[in-house]
């Protein structure tokens, strides 16, 4: 993948270091700021879904992503997990406490 991919010129256009990001730190920072599914993930960030799956399990393996609800995906309209890669998540936090 070159980095003019979409999703990379997505996340650096607002950004003021103009680095080269990989797909897998997108989507940890994308799920950092935002609680979704792979799909919706795959929607903001222009990252094909099986991509996004392979870097979720990735993260999932370093202990940096969560599951933390299932419910219907806005993106789908299917039952899927949300994540998050936000170690304060709220439902993290209450879990945590139990």
């Amino acid at each position: 993948m070159n980095a003019t991919h979409t999703g990379i010129n997505s996340l650096n256009k607002h950004s003021k270091n103009k680095r080269n990001y990989t797909e897998c730190q997108i989507v940890q920072q994308y799920l950092l700021k935002h609680t979704a599914t792979a799909a919706m993930v795959s929607a903001a960030t222009e990252i094909p879904h099986k991509n996004i799956t392979r870097h979720k399990r990735s993260l999932e393996k370093c202990g940096l992503l969560w599951q933390i609800k299932r419910n219907t995906c806005k993106q789908t309209k299917f039952p899927a997990w949300y994540l998050s890669t936000n170690p304060n998540h709220p439902s993290l936090v209450i879990k945590k406490r139990q």
